[in-house]
């Protein structure tokens, strides 16, 4: 991991499109979430807030592992695609280009950066779970995923 470009990353991380992806043996799931920050810079962590109930959830309990995919405002649907329906219900990957890292974690292929984490630290308060990762690997194509100027997000 060349720490210039996490370094990139991590400056710019006030951003709205983001999946978090997760695997468990050869299961593989993704969310969208609403609620991703950066925790510390050394070292470099983020945390990420799912609500208690989702089947991304219960798959990072159990892995300990979490990858965070940076959308461009151009893949939009992207997070709509991830945001709306459960990995318990359709498999959200079927149609869905990925590669996978190291951690076993798919990473999307369309993009803009991504970040690595493994558990550190699980936060329960209330309806919602924190998990705070430590970044193991991250990189980026292009700093222009950085502009979400009027992207609204649909309500769920």
């Amino acid at each position: 991991m060349e720490e210039h470009r996490l370094k990139d990353i991590m400056a710019n991380v006030n951003y709205s499109l983001v999946i978090v992806t997760t695997s468990l043996g050869d299961i593989i799931n993704g969310q969208a979430v609403a609620w991703f920050t950066q925790a510390s810079m050394n070292p470099t962590m983020v945390a990420i807030g799912l609500a208690t109930n989702t089947y991304t959830n219960s798959l990072i309990t159990k892995s300990n592992i979490f990858s965070v995919n940076f959308v461009s405002k151009n893949r939009s649907d992207l997070v709509e695609h991830f945001g709306y329906e459960s990995g318990r219900d359709i498999d959200k990957f079927s149609n869905i280009e990925y590669e996978t890292l190291d951690s076993g974690n798919p990473l999307i292929k369309e993009a803009a950066a991504f970040l690595d984490c493994t558990v550190v630290r699980e936060i329960n308060l209330g309806d919602h779970d924190f998990f705070i990762g430590e970044v193991i690997e991250a990189d980026y194509d292009s700093l222009q995923w950085l502009d979400i100027q009027g992207f609204k997000p649909k309500a769920a």
